[in-house]
Formats: structure tokens, C-alpha cells, sequence
């Protein structure tokens, strides 16, 4: 969320504002207090106290920035942009860019989405987030090559961030995912395409918007070691589902989740 900023008057007060705009003799400034732009004569600010203060704030931003890189850095094998804006956890900060991101209680990986096969027409592997997969509207099965994930995790209760383009709240469904013949099946996706209902595949997921275009999605439940795949539906422009055009465009995501050191496996 944006910070305030201070413009200062030659009275000696100052406002907190967002921005400003100079149009010839007069500003425009958006005032946080009142939440609306409001104008003045450009005479009454004191702009020699209000740069001072923009190059003090400038400069605490950079030195904010500059730590949460060295603590991000000590944390990670390899060093990754930070949002030092969104602090999820102490010392823990989200990533820049666009893509899903799980935080396992330690540490934030950003996740790779994968190429299912199956009953989906051929395609490269998918590098980056908002490349629709289409899929034969007739079958609604498809399964991820190999029987486990190469992204693993310990915790029972792990949160994931997405930060996407999307104006809309994504439709998000967390699975888990069934091993067979070497293969992980993702079974039932006739259930996130309108009359969802209870199955044993689906994991109770919560959605919350942080700000715009960022979500955290948390686990309702402490899960089961196994295997598991996070989908996102794409809806088109007009809000029809793409199913019911002949095509869904499906994200996928996948991980596993492994016991932690010391405890059984039920």
C-alpha cells in the first residue's frame, strides 16, 4: 500500500499526501485525510522543507530495501528479488513478480508451473503464469508425469502468496493428487467447473486479497504427507466459464509434502 508523503506549508504544518502535481501557480495534491484531490496556491508550500523530506524518505526506503536483500540473501541459496513492502513473516519478505509463491513456515520458494499430459492438447512446458493450458471438454482427467514432485516441503500447514495481473479474485483449488503407475493423476476437475462438491481429492483452501492483485491462500486443515497439485480456472472476459466454450484454461502447480523428521506417516 502506498506511504504518505509530506508537504510542507510555509505556516509550519504539513499535509500527508500521496502525490502532488504542479499546474502552473497552483497544486494539485491528493490528500490521504480527506481522500480527495484537492488544489492551492503553489506560494504556500514550502518546497525547500518538502524536498528535504522526500530525500530523507528516499533514502530510509533504499536503506529498508538494502536489508530485507541481506536478510533475504542469508536465507536463500540463491538471492532473489524482494517486495520489502510485504513482510509475511519476521524477516521474511514475498518476492517480486508475477507467479505463486509457497512459504513453508522457513523460507519462500517461488513455484514452477508444470505441463500436465493426458487428456490436454500438446504443449511446451508452461514458464510463466497467465499461458492457458486448453483441455478436451469431454474428459475432465489429466495427470502430471512422474510419481512425486520436485518442489518438497515439511510443513503440515503451508501458506502460498499469487500475485497475478488479473482483475478478478482467481479460482483457486488445492488437490491431492492420486500416484498411480508412476504417474500423478489429478482426478474430478467437473468439480471445480461449477457444481463442486464434497471429495476426498479436494483440500478446504481459504483466499484473501492483501492487496491489489496479491493473495494469500491458506489450508483450512494440518495436510497428510502425499502428493498434491494447487489449479487456478481462468474465466473469460464476459465471466462464462471456458468450459462451456469448448475449452478451460487451467494453470497447474505442484509439490510434495513430506513428513517431518521424527514423526510417522499415517
Amino acid at each position: 500500500m502506498p506511504r504518505g508523503k509530506k508537504l510542507f506549508l510555509k505556516n509550519g504544518s504539513y499535509l500527508l499526501i500521496r502525490e502532488y502535481q504542479i499546474e502552473g501557480e497552483r497544486i494539485r495534491y491528493y490528500d490521504l485525510d480527506s481522500e480527495a484531490w484537492e488544489e492551492m496556491p503553489a506560494s504556500l508550500v514550502d518546497w525547500d522543507a518538502t524536498k528535504k523530506e522526500e530525500e530523507k524518505e528516499q533514502q530510509r526506503e533504499n536503506a529498508l530495501n538494502k536489508q530485507a536483500q541481506k536478510e533475504q540473501m542469508e536465507q536463500n541459496a540463491e538471492p532473489l528479488d524482494i517486495d520489502a513492502s510485504v513482510q509475511i513473516a519476521p524477516k521474511v519478505f514475498l518476492p517480486d513478480g508475477i507467479g505463486l509463491f509457497a512459504f513453508d513456515g522457513t523460507r519462500v520458494v517461488k513455484m514452477t508451473q508444470i505441463s500436465p499430459a493426458g487428456n490436454i492438447s500438446a504443449g511446451n512446458v508452461i514458464e510463466r503464469v497467465l499461458v492457458p493450458i486448453p483441455i478436451v471438454p469431454e474428459k475432465h482427467s489429466i495427470f502430471v508425469p512422474g510419481a512425486h514432485a520436485a518442489f518438497r516441503i515439511t510443513a503440515g500447514e503451508p501458506e502460498f502468496y499469487l500475485r497475478t495481473t488479473e482483475l478478478d479474485q482467481p479460482e483457486l483449488d488445492l488437490v491431492r493428487v492420486k500416484v498411480e503407475k508412476g504417474k500423478r493423476l489429478i482426478e474430478h476437475l467437473d468439480e471445480m467447473l461449477g457444481a463442486r462438491s464434497e471429495s476426498r481429492h479436494s483440500v478446504s483452501i481459504h483466499i484473501m486479497e492483501m492487496a491489489q492483485g496479491l493473495y494469500r491462500v491458506t489450508v483450512e486443515q494440518n495436510l497428510p504427507p502425499g502428493e498434491y497439485a494447487i489449479l487456478e480456472v481462468l474465466r473469460g472476459a464476459d465471466g462464462e466459464a471456458a468450459e462451456n466454450r469448448g475449452e478451460m484454461n487451467l494453470y497447474v502447480w505442484d509439490f510434495g509434502l513430506d513428513a517431518a523428521k521424527g514423526s510417522a506417516e499415517k
